[in-house]
């Protein structure tokens, strides 16, 4: 799935979008903090024309990579002539990476900060959301049947309009409908509440530490073994494929199983989209994600990751 660090980009043609040393108030080098309550987007294109698939259950726009939050820190690297604004970000020293922004997001999203801000942001320690809020936002999710939306983190709809222009890549009669950046996708939900302390891709999900139980999918594991496992999981602990291959040959992104009410929740795709699996389901979902970790050559990871459920502090 998605990422939350970008780690390279395409050199920009400077014939094409030429980059300058201001544009308005902003230049290079100037330091901004995301607004509390305001969301920005960064994209992994300078382009302002963005391709997006159309499915029954959300969107896909593959130049998405995150939507940043509150008191994230943003330094402008470079201002394009179509308004766009090159731009590294840091939410914590976990959270960090690249992309580009659009200008009018400096403006209605975020204030002016100073360098001080900047190093206090790189040095921030997270804390995740109380597990008590995390139920409620899981409950939320299956109660408004949140949609699907590849790259996205937030509940709240953000408006591109007069920012962006989007075509549909795939446009069944039926399913044509406008892009809408507001959602999940398989990472986001974890990301989102777990205040950034778990990555926005499924590639950093599979390696944190605090693993419970591993399924070797080259071995036949018992129905006791299994039902075993999902008894001892708790909400918010989290199932998803430990990939051997490179992160960059990955063809498809993992299924991530998030623990709740004893069974699970998970933002499968844009035809899909909010998935939940009740507790008596559970174990054929299991067995079906069994089925493709074999396929795709990874083990099985569960994962607790939240201090309330390890019963100590985390340092983070």
């Amino acid at each position: 799935m998605k990422k939350i660090t970008t780690a390279g980009f395409c050199i920009l043609s400077a014939c094409v979008f030429l980059c300058v040393q201001c544009f308005g108030e902003i230049k290079r080098g100037d330091i901004f903090i995301v607004k509390k309550g305001c969301y920005v987007p960064v994209f992994t294109s300078w382009d302002v024309n963005l391709i997006y698939e159309i499915g029954s259950e959300g969107t896909n726009c593959y130049r998405l990579d995150t939507v940043l939050w509150s008191d994230t820190a943003i330094r402008v690297i470079n201002v394009l002539r179509n308004k766009n604004v090159e731009v590294e970000f840091f939410l914590s020293d976990r959270v960090r990476g690249e992309g580009f922004v659009h200008l009018n997001f400096f403006d209605r999203a975020m204030v002016h900060a100073d360098e001080e801000t900047w190093e206090n942001t790189l040095n921030k320690k997270l804390a995740p959301l109380p597990l008590e809020k995390i139920r409620k936002i899981f409950q939320r999710c299956v109660d408004e049947r949140v949609p699907y939306c590849y790259g996205a983190n937030n509940f709240k709809k953000i408006d591109l309009r007069g920012m962006y222009e989007f075509t549909a890549g795939n446009t069944p009669s039926a399913l044509n409908r406008p892009y809408e950046l507001r959602g999940f996708d398989s990472s986001g939900l974890l990301h989102f509440v777990s205040n950034g302390i778990l990555p926005h891709c499924t590639h950093g999900l599979d390696r944190m530490d605090q693993v419970i139980f591993i399924f070797d999918t080259k071995k036949k594991h018992s129905l006791e073994e299994k039902r075993m496992v999902l008894g001892m999981m708790q909400d918010s602990d989290y199932v998803v494929i430990r990939q051997q291959k490179n992160r960059f040959r990955t063809s498809k992104a993992n299924s991530v199983l998030i623990s709740f009410n004893g069974g699970f929740l998970e933002f499968r795709n844009h035809n899909d989209g909010l998935v939940y699996t009740r507790k008596k389901n559970a174990l054929e979902r299991l067995n079906f994600l069994l089925e493709e970790g074999l396929k795709k050559g990874g083990n099985l990871v569960v994962i607790r990751w939240h201090s309330e459920l390890l019963g100590e502090e985390m340092n983070y």
